[in-house]
């Protein structure tokens, strides 16, 4: 029969093993990465790092702890079978970056004078130049026409001195490369040429920068490369450049400070399928997809019923729109900037339901825009609420980037357009709109 003492040391013991064990359990589900790390590591404290987030996954994780720094690399969900997938900053105040790893074109020293201020460079064969809409990135250099000016100052931009932190290099309309060696010099933007002949790119760099600036290509990638397993993910702190950040078919993600640049896709974020995806003072910039790329965007097929939320977010030099879901979709947005994108700054479109609040809408083709025929008659018309919303100057004529028709913005402040929909504005305000509310024949907004 045990004593009181040894009752007690007992319960000590037993108390101590199932710590260990948790702490093991624990360690056994977190591996740590690094750009600087080896995936002949084992992962199992920052000490010993891996490299890639994929051997993380092969080994079981279901929590990645990622140094900040830039990686070269996708991340293949397939090679989980858990339910939910954390992926986190190692730091609250850093930011780890993943790139497309396909999207590097100039290595230093493999530029070539052409005369005046063109060069060029030749492209390997593992590189496929689209014939849509593409740009090239001169990385390190921020756009000049980005400069934040002192009266457009939001608390959702930081401390970014500029909107874009990298200078697109517009592809040149000259279809022949004696044309486009003179549309470059005569441009006071940066330019390119493909020319098919040769496999060159033909190009003007903007004037602060040198061979020790990466040159990028964006073209189709995604930051998830198995975003179709069945795996949903819960990440904060992580930056995906030349690839969307892809959660389509899960079930409540939740993205959280995290940021989608300089994508080639028909969105920066999209939750295609997804039900209740959340994202949370994320960052979309600078989507395209020939005449689309909306920061934020969302798809549903018919038998689904997608949903998201928006919490001050931002979403900003968009082709298309900074925010848009589409037909069989519902969205709530909650605070929020959306500037300087090609069409409207939040669109819900084809028969989706919008509901917006406190957010600031400016400098678009159009501020809140309902548009678009039903797609399923089954869930009926579109519909728009927004609530104590500010839309601004969105009178921006489409630039040379997009491949819009030439012509002056609508300058919508608070519109519908598509037979049956409708909007419901209440306490909004329109500044300096070309037209503060619109609606067209068939559809009713009500202003409150």
């Amino acid at each position: 029969m045990y004593s009181g003492a040894h009752t007690t040391a007992f319960k000590r013991i037993t108390a101590a093993v199932v710590i260990a064990l948790s702490v093991l359990c624990a360690q056994a589900g977190t591996r740590y990465i690094s750009p600087q790390g080896s995936d002949a590591n084992d992962g199992l404290s920052p000490a010993s790092p891996l490299l890639t987030a994929d051997k993380a996954l092969s080994l079981g994780a279901d929590v990645i702890v990622c140094e900040p720094g830039i990686y070269f690399q996708h991340i293949n969900l397939r090679l989980t079978g858990k339910p939910i997938v954390t992926i986190r900053s190692a730091s609250a105040s850093a930011r780890a970056i993943f790139k497309a790893p396909e999207c590097i074109l100039l290595a230093d020293g493999t530029e070539r004078p052409e005369g005046g201020k063109v060069f060029s460079f030749p492209i390997g064969d593992n590189v496929q130049i689209h014939d849509r809409n593409n740009r090239i990135y001169q990385e390190g250099i921020p756009d000049r026409n980005t400069l934040i000016s002192p009266h457009e100052r939001h608390s959702l931009q930081g401390d970014a001195s500029y909107r874009c932190r990298a200078t697109i290099i517009h592809r040149c309309v000259a279809t022949t490369l004696t044309q486009a060696m003179r549309e470059i010099e005569a441009s006071d933007s940066c330019k390119w040429f493909y020319d098919t002949a040769n496999r060159r790119i033909y190009l003007s760099r903007p004037a602060q920068s040198s061979p020790a600036h990466a040159i990028c290509y964006s073209r189709g990638a995604n930051l998830f490369s198995g975003a179709y397993s069945g795996t949903s993910v819960d990440i904060s702190g992580i930056e995906a450049w030349y690839m969307a950040v892809n959660v389509s078919d899960m079930y409540q993600p939740m993205l959280t400070a995290c940021a989608a640049r300089y994508v080639f896709s028909g969105g920066a974020f999209y939750w295609h399928n997804s039900t209740d995806a959340t994202f949370i003072e994320c960052e979309a910039e600078s989507a395209a997809y020939g005449n689309t790329g909306d920061g934020f965007n969302g798809h549903s097929t018919p038998g689904h019923r997608t949903s998201a939320t928006l919490i001050r977010c931002w979403a900003h030099d968009n082709c298309d729109d900074g925010f848009s879901d589409h037909e069989r979709c519902s969205s709530t947005i909650l605070g929020g900037l959306f500037e300087y994108n090609g069409k409207a700054g939040v669109t819900p479109a084809y028969g989706s339901h919008n509901y917006t609040s406190q957010a600031l809408s400016r400098r678009n083709f159009n501020g809140f825009y309902c548009v678009g025929t039903v797609e399923d008659p089954t869930d009926g018309p579109g519909s728009m609420t927004c609530t104590d919303c500010v839309s601004e100057n969105n009178t921006r004529r489409p630039t040379p980037l997009f491949l819009f028709p030439a012509r002056e913005a609508t300058g919508y402040g608070f519109a519908v357009d598509g037979t049956g929909n409708s909007a419901t504005i209440i306490r909004c305000q329109s500044i300096s709109d070309r037209v503060p509310h619109h609606a067209t024949p068939g559809t009713s907004i009500k202003i409150q």
